[in-house]
């Protein structure tokens, strides 16, 4: 019978402690089960419990999990109580700043690395690494550079992590160049083959930058280290079963040997006893005789071995778990301390007998090289390089199959998205099969979005359907992601009372439904010319206290551009200022298109009076727009100038979008004109010598190559 996280906390407090071992044992579990208040309850009383003594590596592995599940406060406590026991450590810092760093916090972490040097710890590369991810983390690329450039400074050697780290934020920003740049001189530091992530960073970049070769060497790189990776497994694999046949005729020599040494003493009158011990396990004593008590060599005490490390510790926690060593521990100095345990804590000597620490050291295994890590990154990013290139696409995946890397369902969404992009429908075909071979391989969810992109591009609304059916009916709730997508694939379908449905439906279940999700419905009834039902969605929006953005207006106007409605369009530029969206590019482009294209000279010059009031920027584009409108009537100057008279009263400028307004002023055949507003965007600023110079530059150089 299960109990309550209260009756747990008052039974642990009534407990008393035992050994660490069992009591970390305890916390762990309690930890994954989710009683992050108990496991709290529990290191106090361990705390408590002063001769129960916890080494520095179960500190350090507590630091990280009960700051990860119980809070900031709970990692800082730990930590603290660790180094008033243990001499302090980069590992230990470095864990404590792995854990600010994951819940946001770049300031403290940046503290927490100002104290190492407080307590004589250097800082090294993973701890500016940490560093500068949490500030990435924030969109901070300056401080993250900053922060290397101090690593530079500080003569740490920058390690692959490091650099990767950078080639991710570059990405992010997307400075492409920068990218390589940093990939350059990461090969300049370590000399090491990039792993996978960092290849699929190289893929988007290079794929950006429309380096398809680039893009391709860095994909054939990828496949060298799976190929590299399959041979070391097969070596691997021969070696582990060859150790296991070697132990397994170990083990039989041994039952034999015990089995001969146990017919030779019945038959000498020398016995063994299993609760005696002696150098080789076989104790000679006198057999008792009649009358006289037997004679029982003394037991020699065992040496007491401490338990193993914690931090091997990722699964349930088991006794067959923690008899691990210490193999996956990153800090290899911790784990000879590991194993002093007495009743005072123990400190650690660097000075310690270099061959008794040796001695107690594992021999390490042959292991595949930490930098060359293995997952579908890189063959995400190609598919997502070559979207809307079904061969390319269709080649990736058999790669993929030849891998030893998994079919992920984010290799299939990526496959999936870019068949769609080229509208390949064998290619959607060929990922519903892929999808069947094994259904319960994958996220239910994540089936189903994957479903819902490719019922839509094949414009199957049965399929799309059926998805409807499991999403309600099913056991998993649906996300609001799967809820956009059901109703966009509806969108597709040009079906609105089943999107609307659907809505409601999984508003029923609990989805209230996001700013995306309102704006696919006006997408649906922009592209029908229903303007009357773009606006009743707007409303539900202000009802349930959601603003819409610049989308959310732009598609209110297509929806009435649509219509053929153009009074309104106007109006509702009103109120998208009003409300405090800003306009984009789009926005404007829609306003003219429709006013110019409806040919009314009294309506575009409402619209250019709204502009003027407003300060809306004309770009080069709207300007070419405007030129070519006028351009195209009987008498174009009268337009053109009004226009050019407008512009030059504008405070800002961007010079270089009048060429097309001065371009067509001259090709009016009106050179006075051309003229006159070069001349009145020179008075403007006439002590501006820069300003001069840039007329004279874009302007007054398009007014002598016409002449």
């Amino acid at each position: 019978m299960a109990i309550s996280e209260e009756r747990r906390i008052e039974l642990l407090m009534r407990k008393k402690p035992k050994s660490s071992f069992v009591e970390i044992k305890e916390i762990l579990n309690l930890l994954r089960q989710g009683y992050n208040k108990s496991a709290y309850v529990a290191y106090m009383q361990l705390r408590r419990a002063k001769r129960k003594v916890i080494t520095r590596p179960q500190y350090i592995y507590l630091t990280d999990q009960l700051g990860r599940h119980h809070g900031l406060h709970t990692a800082r406590v730990v930590f603290d109580d660790m180094h008033r026991k243990h001499k302090a450590c980069a590992h230990a810092f470095n864990t404590l700043l792995k854990v600010y760093a994951d819940a946001g916090h770049p300031r403290k972490c940046r503290n927490l690395l100002d104290e190492m040097e407080t307590r004589f710890v250097t800082p090294d590369a993973t701890s500016y690494t940490i560093l500068m991810q949490a500030w990435l983390q924030r969109d901070e690329m300056d401080e993250a550079l900053s922060v290397y450039d101090e690593m530079v400074t500080a003569g740490v050697e920058p390690n692959s992590v490091t650099l990767e780290v950078l080639m991710k934020g570059f990405l992010a920003q997307k400075r492409y160049k920068a990218v390589l740049a940093v990939d350059e001189s990461r090969h300049e530091y370590t000399g090491l083959y990039a792993n996978t992530d960092a290849l699929a960073v190289l893929i988007r970049a290079n794929a950006a930058l429309k380096n398809f070769d680039k893009v391709r060497e860095s994909y054939e790189r990828m496949l060298a280290n799976f190929e590299e990776y399959r041979v070391w497994k097969v070596e691997e694999d021969a070696r582990i079963a060859a150790e296991e046949e070697e132990r397994a005729l170990l083990a039989e020599k041994e039952a034999a040997a015990a089995a001969e040494a146990l017919a030779q003493a019945a038959a000498t009158g020398v016995v063994e006893h299993e609760d005696w011990e002696s150098e080789n396990s076989l104790e000679e004593v006198e057999l008792p005789v009649e009358g006289r008590k037997p004679f029982y060599a003394k037991k020699k005490k065992q040496e007491e071995r401490p338990p193993p490390l914690v931090s091997t510790i990722f699964g349930d926690v088991d006794d067959s778990e923690l008899e691990e060593d210490f193999d996956a521990l990153d800090d290899e100095e911790t784990a000879d301390e590991f194993y002093e345990d007495d009743d005072e804590g123990y400190e650690f000597d660097d000075e310690q007998d270099e061959e008794s620490q040796s001695a107690r050291k594992r021999k390490p295994k042959p292991e595949w090289p930490a930098t060359v890590k293995l997952n579908d990154s890189g063959f995400v990013a190609m598919l997502e390089a070559f979207s809307g290139r079904p061969d390319e696409i269709r080649k990736v995946l058999t790669d993929v199959a030849s891998s030893p890397v998994l079919q992920t369902v984010e290799v299939l969404n990526a496959a999936m998205l870019g068949f769609v992009d080229g509208e390949d429908l064998d290619g959607v075909r060929l990922i519903f099969d892929k999808i069947a071979e094994d259904d319960s391989e994958y996220p239910h969810l994540e089936v189903l979005k994957l479903k819902l992109r490719g019922f839509g591009a094949l414009n199957d609304p049965e399929g799309v359907s059926q998805v409807h059916e499991a999403m309600i009916n099913g056991n998993e709730k649906p996300d609001k992601y799967l809820m956009n997508l059901l109703v966009d694939a509806y969108r597709l379908l040009d079906r609105p009372t089943m999107a609307e449905q659907a809505f409601e439906e999984l508003r029923g279940l609990g989805l209230k439904g996001n700013l995306g999700t309102y704006n696919i419905l006006l997408q649906m009834y922009a592209d029908r010319g229903a303007p009357d039902e773009a606006e009743e969605v707007l409303d539900r929006m202000t009802r349930r206290k959601l603003r819409g953005n610049t989308r959310s207006y732009n598609l209110l106007l297509q929806a009435y551009a649509n219509a053929g409605d153009t009074d309104q369009l106007i109006p509702i530029f009103r109120r998208l200022y009003s409300s405090g969206v800003s306009a984009n590019e789009l926005t404007m482009g829609i306003l003219l298109d429709t006013i110019l294209e409806g040919g009314d000279d009294k309506r575009i010059d409402e619209l250019k009076d709204e502009f003027d009031r407003m300060g809306v920027e004309w770009s080069e584009a709207m300007l070419e727009k405007a030129a070519k409108y006028y351009s195209s009537k009987p008498n174009p100057v009268d337009g053109l100038a009004d226009l050019s008279e407008r512009l030059a009263l504008r405070e800002d400028l961007q010079l270089k979008t009048l060429r097309p307004l001065l371009s067509a002023l001259i090709a009016s055949g009106n050179q006075t004109r051309a003229e006159i507003f070069v001349e009145t965007l020179e008075e403007k600023y006439p002590d501006d010598e820069m300003y001069q110079q840039k007329i004279d530059e874009v302007l007054r150089t398009q007014l002598v190559e016409i002449q």
